[in-house]
């Protein structure tokens, strides 16, 4: 029985020393703050402490993290690009070799101007779109803007216009397991093991979450425990 669970739980664990907050957001393994903190390099953060509160940014993507959850999503501040005055700014964003993608069900990319075209080669990982006009003889000097940007964020605005004066926007990624929830980075084909913790399980094959009657962080060896149960004092089970 022994020998068996170390064969197929191969969850490691961050030092003892390792913050678990910058300013107002935490920052739960796998991902990590400072070296050997992290479960991948693709998980790191840099806290950067020239802002008040710090902030975090994910390292391999240079993005403040602004919500990070251990369902496999992550909230950023994305950059709105814009096209004012006659120059053009191209909406490049590479997430290739990281973990990293933009919630197909959350995050819409969107732009919006008075004769707008917009041109984009665009996927899950890479999107390269340019902003010009529609007809160059009606062109203007009025600004057009493009950004990825979060639905319901985006939907609650009293005024959409209020993104011409906000250098970023927020955006919802997805972050995903390499292998069935083989590796954190890229996938070793030296074997088959999983790197969810104990009472946890590699769900849709992306991500590691807690068995059934289990809370906690299924990225950690013992970070799922089980749920703590009282009784109303007529024998009722209260989760």
């Amino acid at each position: 029985m022994i020998k068996t669970c170390c064969l197929t739980q191969t969850a490691s664990q961050p030092p003892p020393e390792c913050p678990e907050r910058c300013g107002n957001v935490t920052i739960p393994y796998p991902f990590g703050i400072g070296p050997g903190c992290s479960a991948h390099d693709t998980y790191s953060v840099t806290c950067n402490t020239t802002f008040n509160p710090p902030k975090p940014f994910i390292t391999s993507i240079n993005l403040e993290a602004l919500e990070i959850s251990l369902e496999g999503t992550v909230r950023v501040n994305n950059p709105v690009f814009n096209c004012c005055n006659g120059r053009t700014n191209h909406l490049v964003v590479n997430f290739t070799n990281t973990p990293f993608t933009y919630s197909t069900t959350a995050t819409r990319f969107t732009a919006f101007g008075c004769n707008n075209k917009y041109t984009s080669f665009n996927s899950l990982k890479f999107i390269n779109a340019s902003l010009s006009s529609l007809e160059s003889k009606y062109e203007t000097d009025a600004c057009k803007y493009a950004f990825m940007v979060d639905v319901v964020w985006f939907g609650r605005l009293i005024d959409m216009y209020l993104v011409q004066s906000m250098p970023s926007v927020p955006a919802v990624l997805d972050w995903r397991l390499s292998g069935s929830c083989g590796a954190f980075g890229p996938l070793d084909s030296g074997g088959n093991m999983s790197v969810c913790g104990s009472n946890a399980y590699c769900f849709n094959q992306s991500v590691c979450i807690c068995s059934q009657g289990y809370e906690g962080n299924p990225y950690l060896p013992r970070g799922c425990q089980g749920k703590s149960i009282i009784t109303d004092g007529g024998g009722l089970l209260i989760g």
